[in-house]
């Protein structure tokens, strides 16, 4: 019995190491500058009723846009860089 569990314990511990040796734990590193960091400043940016644009009219939705000229800009400028989110271990 004994000799039997010593031997699965060690058969679990060559197959743990066999799979996580060699790995690398470490993340990719992320682009700078990260367009992600523009979509989040122009989020804290934006104001209004973005989330009613369907049922806005046409002089609503001019009012919406250039109130929210500088994160429209901010949104522009990070899909234009490479973009990507730090991977929570």
């Amino acid at each position: 019995m004994l000799l039997t569990l010593v031997a699965a314990l060690g058969i679990a511990l060559i197959t743990f190491i066999a799979f996580t040796y060699g790995r690398n734990t470490s993340s990719p590193p992320l682009p700078n500058p990260n367009g992600y960091d523009d979509f989040v400043r122009a989020g804290t940016l934006s104001s209004g009723r973005i989330g009613d644009f369907k049922v806005l009219n046409q002089q609503e939705l001019k009012d919406l846009i250039s109130t929210n000229a500088s994160a429209l800009a901010l949104v522009k400028s990070g899909l234009k860089k490479q973009c990507a989110l730090p991977i929570a271990a």
